[in-house]
């Protein structure tokens, strides 16, 4: 039987999450600190993509009493990003008040803070502190929904659109730029409308594939490298089938949000001056 290299990887940073416990000045922290895995997140889709990476979240008084190397950078922004023993694993330390403000609003950088935290395996939690920050990461103001989708929306209605007026069989730079704007737009639109929140990058296609809009759309997401790399069938299918995409993006939309400008005219809604 073929080992599970995701399983080993997870093994293994336990281990490591063990050790790194055991050590100057982590060890005087030990019987209160929360440690995440991070990446790769916890769910059975997830492939392992570059180094493990693991969260300590700290109180703010606690990190006060570090030495100085890793005491200044946590008091003053609440963050710490530092080498791993062994270089086996990427280590970000966080007070919980910082990571309790990053938690707030739904900017892109908090929608992608809250899917992490709420998809990490919690490795080390003497204080059951877990359960509580997932649940918070889970927690979205009552109109944070409509704030984020309309913007996604509009973005891939507007690249959408642009597309069907590009030759993507030429594979230029602008063809590639337009490609990835409206494939990240409907990734993160997808999510959102499964889950209220989106992965950072490395793991958004992936998740987008496993919601309802992205299983809609999945053949085309499929041909949209070959198609920006100039493959003309590919690039033909492509270009003809985005109004489709739209269509499917719309529809998942409309029962919720039906007769919002936006949703019924986005290209034009792009156009509006900024208040």
């Amino acid at each position: 039987m073929t080992a599970d290299p995701t399983e080993a990887l997870r093994t293994q940073t336990r281990a490591d999450c063990e050790a790194l416990l055991a050590e100057q000045p982590w060890a005087d922290f030990a019987t209160r600190a929360l440690v995440l895995l991070v990446r790769p997140p916890a769910v059975a889709w997830a492939s392992p993509l570059g180094t493990p990476a693991l969260w300590m979240v700290l109180d703010a008084s606690e990190a006060r009493a570090l030495p100085a190397r890793q005491r200044d950078p946590l008091v003053t922004s609440g963050i710490l990003r530092t080498v791993a023993p062994r270089d086996r694993y990427e280590l970000v330390v966080m007070t919980s008040e910082a990571i309790g403000r990053a938690l707030e609003g739904v900017p892109r950088s908090s929608l992608e803070l809250r899917w992490t935290v709420r998809h990490a395996e919690p490795l080390h939690d003497p204080l059951h502190r877990a359960e509580q920050l997932q649940r918070a990461a889970g927690r979205l103001p009552s109109d944070a929904v409509e704030r984020v989708v309309r913007p996604l929306y509009v973005q891939a209605a507007n690249a959408l659109h642009a597309l069907t007026r590009t030759p993507i069989e030429d594979h230029n730079e602008t063809t590639l730029v337009i490609a990835g704007e409206a494939a990240s737009a409907l990734a993160r639109l997808a999510c959102v409308l499964a889950d209220g929140c989106h992965p950072p990058t490395e793991y958004l296609l992936q998740a987008a594939r496993e919601t309802p809009l992205g299983q809609r759309i999945g053949s085309w997401l499929d041909d949209l490298p070959a198609a920006a790399s100039g493959e003309a069938r590919a690039a033909r299918w492509v270009r003809e089938s985005c109004t489709g995409v739209l269509r499917e993006a719309e529809q998942a939309l409309r029962a919720e949000y039906a007769g919002r400008d936006w949703l019924d005219d986005p290209e034009a809604y792009a156009l509006r001056p900024s208040r």
